[in-house]
């Protein structure tokens, strides 16, 4: 992290592919996020992928990821990353239904 302002630095990450010697501009969000975040992230990307345009249910997606609807660290990432991985739309017609939808398209998270 930059600690100081007046050198208007800012924070960037890069991915260095020693085969080829490539080197690529890393996603902050993604290169900030703990093995962990990574992991549900990349669960919840391949059940997005699966439901598609259709969306899922909030509980229905966490029971997918083998999470319980009241976990909530688990519901807290998924608002973390709202707008970054996938969109969340509520449904007032559903009792305020919360559904989750994948970006278009979606990037696959490299987990290493």
């Amino acid at each position: 992290m930059v600690s100081k302002d007046r050198l208007s630095v800012e924070d960037c990450a890069f991915e260095l592919d020693t085969s080829t010697m490539i080197l690529e501009s890393e996603n902050m969000q993604i290169a900030k996020i703990s093995d962990y975040e990574a992991e549900f992230v990349k669960k919840v990307q391949s059940s997005l992928e699966f439901w598609g345009e259709d969306g899922v249910k909030q509980g229905n997606l966490l029971k997918e990821i083998g999470k319980s609807s009241d976990d909530k660290t688990a519901r807290k990432y998924l608002q973390k990353f709202d707008g970054e991985f996938w969109t969340i739309q509520k449904r007032p017609t559903e009792n305020n239904a919360t559904y989750y939808f994948p970006l278009a398209p979606i990037a696959p998270l490299s987990c290493a």
